[in-house]
């Protein structure tokens, strides 16, 4: 199903890699509006698919998408806590790991450079820490080190003290007041990128420490395969991609092992196999209908054993 608050991104990708049973036992981890999820539960009769969507808005969505729906169960929780609710070996997991097309154009949610709005970002309304504690409480080593880590900007020295001189004449405390003092700095941008959108990228990661928790996620989430249970990943940026692909590549691969008390040496035999030696990214009629979807990578991992 597509719907305005959302357009799952490599929809068909996902389905014909899950390789979904009736009966089987699926986890949605960023459920959002339930694209995929409800793609899943199509192919359900006596299956469940589980879903963890930690945005109040999208929770209280996918409640009323799937209130008739027996097969499906929904937790209002981050996906870090899926080994504390889910018991029971599964079939497979999908993580969408981007930005929903309600979050960017609420403005409300102030994910966006492009809409005035509070500098929030707050993927789970209930924590503490905004993008404009950030902004206006963060000391200038730092923010560049928040900008260099996270948006992988190479020298944010002068947006940063920028930063500072204007939040001490008042707070900064909307979007569009941020995003003017970066495109004021950064006159011509070198890409064709918005100027602001790596500086928002970088805050929206610490906001809601996204690279922490998918690290998180995805070690419980193989721990709750079964044997040739799937573990699909949907990435939007380089930061996560290389996390994810680090991540399949170290427990699919043989390793040595020495014992420096007694003369021994054997190689072990990883638990999961790469499906996708290769990242699968969308075809051009799907960036065409959406574009968000152009820096999308699937990647796909299989339990063996």
């Amino acid at each position: 199903m597509i719907n305005n608050y959302h357009t799952p991104v490599l929809l068909n990708e996902v389905i014909h890699n899950l390789n979904i049973v009736a009966n089987g036992v699926y986890v949605d981890c960023t459920a959002g509006f339930g694209g995929h999820s409800q793609a899943i539960a199509n192919k359900l009769k006596d299956g469940k698919i589980i879903c963890f969507e930690q945005d109040n808005d999208a929770y209280n969505f996918l409640l009323k998408k799937f209130k008739d729906n027996k097969n499906v169960k929904i937790f209002n929780e981050n996906f870090i806590f899926i080994d504390r609710e889910i018991k029971e070996k599964v079939d497979g997991i999908i993580f969408d790991l981007g930005v929903s097309n309600y979050q960017l154009t609420s403005q409300k949610r102030g994910f966006s450079y492009k809409i005035d709005g509070p500098l929030d970002m707050r993927m789970n309304q209930k924590n503490k820490l905004t993008a404009a504690t950030i902004v206006n409480t963060y000391t200038k080593k730092q923010l560049i080190e928040i900008f260099q880590k996270y948006g992988e900007i190479k020298s944010p020295q002068k947006i940063v003290d920028k930063i500072i001189e204007l939040r001490k004449q008042k707070p900064i405390t909307t979007t569009l007041q941020l995003q003017k003092i970066i495109c004021n700095e950064i006159k011509k941008p070198i890409h064709r990128k918005h100027p602001a959108k790596t500086y928002f990228q970088a805050l929206r990661i610490v906001v809601n420490d996204e690279l922490n928790s998918l690290k998180q996620g995805l070690e419980k989430a193989t721990n709750l395969l079964k044997k040739y249970g799937i573990l699909a990943v949907i990435t939007f940026h380089s930061l996560e991609d290389r996390i994810v692909k680090h991540f399949f590549k170290n427990i699919s691969t043989t390793h040595d092992f020495y014992s420096h008390n007694i003369p021994l040496y054997k190689k072990i035999e990883p638990n999961f196999c790469l499906i996708t030696k290769k990242p699968i990214t969308p075809t051009l009629q799907e960036i065409k209908k959406n574009h968000r979807s152009h820096s999308a990578k699937l990647r796909v991992l299989q339990k063996i054993c």
